[in-house]
């Protein structure tokens, strides 16, 4: 006669200890992931960015990461309402004053005023779609690395 014990009690304390490394390291996973992505965007966009660290390339950043019930969460991107537009590009449209009584701009070095200006459009330069892409890639893969340690370390 064979019998087999089994202690479900030990069973249930190393799924529990697995399932919390698991969630514990996803948040790095996540964040880690934001911080590639976000240097990735900085890096590749083919844009051009004049106002040096004030503009958009060194707005590009981390801009939130936590846990969640059941691992963690990280999000890059932008602070610069304008990103949108560089990223998808722009139709041809009218830019009208606001505030002040004309828009200036430098053309043929001479300086011009004008209350309306039909702008031609913008060409897109994606940056945030390619690095997104990429970080989802490196995500996926991580979190898979992350599971065999997990797996190895129960085993």
């Amino acid at each position: 006669m064979l019998t087999i014990e089994i202690d479900l009690a030990s069973f249930e304390r190393e799924a529990e200890r697995f399932v919390e490394g698991i969630q514990r390291g996803m948040l790095d996973v996540a964040r880690q992931t934001a911080l590639d992505g976000a240097e990735h965007a900085r890096a590749t966009g083919r844009f051009q960015d004049h106002s040096g660290a004030d503009g958009l390339r060194g707005s590009i950043r981390v801009l939130s990461s936590g846990r969640i019930a059941r691992g963690g969460e990280a999000s890059f991107g932008t602070t610069k309402s304008y990103g949108r537009f560089v990223e998808s590009g722009t139709a041809p449209h009218e830019i009208r004053t606001r505030r002040a009584g004309a828009l200036r701009w430098e053309q043929g070095g001479e300086i011009r005023f004008a209350r309306v200006v039909h702008h031609p459009g913008g060409r897109a330069f994606p940056f945030m779609g390619p690095a997104a892409i990429k970080a989802e890639a490196v995500l996926y893969a991580r979190a898979q690395a992350l599971v065999a340690r997990e797996i190895a370390r129960a085993g």
